[in-house]
């Protein structure tokens, strides 16, 4: 008799928060104790500017976006990919991950997801918000998930200063926050276990100032259950 066990992803582990006023490359913490079954996830946001951040190789570009030029508004990326041993050990040694960015202000964050199904990591393409008008809150549009238990990261921002933000909510409840950086760049960074498959619902993070937002959502889907028999 064949019995699956349920598979439930494990605890996310952030890396340190960073922001920079200027420079061409940014050097995103590591999360502590990664291994070669985490999945890594980075956000990066840049203050008003021209040019997208550029991902770093190992990693698959989820969303790259920036509102037209000239606009007092921000650039992002959101990528993620399979820890390699090159993590690993730069992990052990409270180490960096570099990002080439714009010379201007950048913040970013790291985080390390374990028990993902490495094979397809993504349950759904990826959610993106940009709304280029001047409002408090970023709604993320409803992704349909296919598996039970995904683990939903949101990535949030806007170019006012000294603003924090109030996470949103995933299946009535409030996302864990990450980062909620409060300094000349405001960004957010969230992660939630989701429960049966269906609709997230429109995620709306909310800013303590007015901005244009920029967002983007990635649902990680968590490995395929174990096949145990039983005699």
């Amino acid at each position: 008799m064949a019995r699956q066990n349920t598979i439930v992803l494990g605890a996310v582990v952030a890396g340190t928060k960073i922001e920079q006023a200027s420079g061409t490359t940014i050097a995103v913490p590591y999360p502590a104790g990664v291994r070669l079954d985490h999945v890594l996830a980075i956000y990066v946001s840049v203050f008003n500017t021209t040019t997208q951040p550029t991902k770093p190789a190992s990693l698959t570009q989820d969303d790259a976006r920036g509102i037209a030029a000239g606009t007092a508004a921000p650039w992002h990326l959101l990528a993620h990919g399979k820890a390699t041993a090159t993590d690993v050990t730069a992990s052990r040694a409270a180490g960096s991950m570099s990002v080439t960015v714009p010379n201007n202000v950048c913040s970013a964050i790291m985080l390390a997801v374990p028990e993902v199904d490495l094979m397809n990591m993504l349950d759904v393409a990826v959610t993106t918000y940009e709304p280029n008008t001047g409002q408090t809150t970023c709604n993320l549009p409803a992704q349909t998930l296919t598996r039970p238990g995904c683990l939903v990261i949101t990535g949030v921002g806007n170019v006012s200063t000294g603003n924090t933000w109030t996470p949103g909510n995933l299946d009535s409840v409030a996302m864990t926050e990450d980062a909620d950086n409060t300094a000349t760049r405001s960004f957010q960074v969230c992660h939630g276990l989701s429960g049966a498959p269906g609709s997230t619902g429109t995620i709306t993070h909310t800013s303590s100032g007015t901005g244009k937002p920029e967002g983007a959502m990635i649902a990680l889907r968590p490995r395929p259950p174990l096949m145990m028999f039983a005699a």
